[in-house]
């Protein structure tokens, strides 16, 4: 009987100890719902602040999406704009090389026209000379021709005189 009250004696205290640990971790499972609701009610006024940031910050994506969308429109129209300059200005650039082609081309013709206008000079003046001359002997010629009229004038004279 003694082993037998031993035993109920036993059996007592481990159901105490069991019962006292069942609500240690009845307390302790009590205490850590209490945590995670605890936790759960910060996350959710947590998310509650950050939401209408959170709507912010989605607006202000949205805002510089459509911003770089702008910037990629206005940068595609730039290149072919630049582009657009960069032909004109290669096609100024081809227009100025003929241009100075045919500058190079029209002032040999100048050079040349000159070269031909100097000896046409040279030749005009050669011709004013010989001109000149021709002019002084036609000037002695008349002055001879003056002077033989005025002997022939005198001559028929005397020949009328002596008729």
């Amino acid at each position: 009987t003694e082993s037998l009250e031993k035993a109920q004696v036993d059996a007592k205290k481990v159901a105490s100890e069991s019962k006292d640990r069942q609500e240690k971790l009845e307390a302790a499972l009590d205490s850590l719902k209490a945590d995670r609701l605890n936790q759960a009610t910060q996350l959710k006024d947590i998310l509650d602040y950050l939401k209408p940031h959170a709507t912010k910050l989605e607006g202000d994506v949205q805002s510089l999406e459509n911003e770089n969308r702008s910037l990629l429109e206005n940068l595609r129209v730039m290149e072919e704009d630049t582009d657009q300059r960069r032909q004109a200005l290669e096609t100024a650039l081809a227009n100025v090389k003929s241009l100075q082609a045919e500058r190079e081309s029209l002032s040999d013709e100048v050079r040349a026209l000159r070269k031909e206008l100097g000896a046409k000079r040279e030749i005009n003046q050669s011709r004013e000379k010989k001109i000149a001359g021709y002019e002084a002997e036609i000037g002695v010629l008349a002055e001879q021709l003056r002077s033989e009229r005025g002997a022939v004038a005198t001559y028929q004279d005397q020949n009328r005189n002596l008729e």
